[in-house]
């Protein structure tokens, strides 16, 4: 049996894995981990000033631990006709373009999102294209 100290500072979160299964997301602190050579503890350390959480967790965070995502992230989406524009400290920090998603760590600074609709209605390639007129008559 072994147990491993790993120390979340003050400006990170950690998340954890073992197994492959996803274990949580870890505020600053100590945090003390059961550790065996055959279950692999998985650790990966964000750093909150880079407000943008990027990870391999990502989708399963979103599709399953909707608790989690409400505790740590701020969630910014837009549909394809939709384009956000992302305020820290009342400073642009990001244009999102059409259907796209970003999560930002909640609580680093203050975060503030407008969505804007940009396209009254979403047209295809092909919209502008006139197709000749044909008649019958010989």
């Amino acid at each position: 049996m072994l147990w491993k100290r790993i120390h979340v500072g003050a400006r990170e979160r950690l998340l954890v894995a073992r197994k492959g299964k996803f274990r949580g997301i870890f505020a600053p602190g100590d945090h003390w981990f059961f550790d065996v050579p055959f279950a692999r503890l998985e650790t990966e350390r964000h750093y909150v000033r880079n407000l943008i959480f990027q990870s391999p967790w990502t989708n399963y965070l979103l599709q399953n631990r909707g608790d989690l995502v409400e505790q740590f992230f701020v969630v910014v989406r837009t549909n394809r006709v939709q384009v956000a524009m992302v305020y820290v400290d009342s400073m642009l920090f990001k244009v999102l373009p059409p259907a796209k998603r970003v999560l930002l760590w909640r609580g680093v600074a203050e975060i503030r999102t407008e969505v804007v609709e940009v396209i009254a209605e979403p047209a295809t390639p092909f919209d502008n294209i006139r197709l000749p007129e044909f008649s019958n008559s010989r």
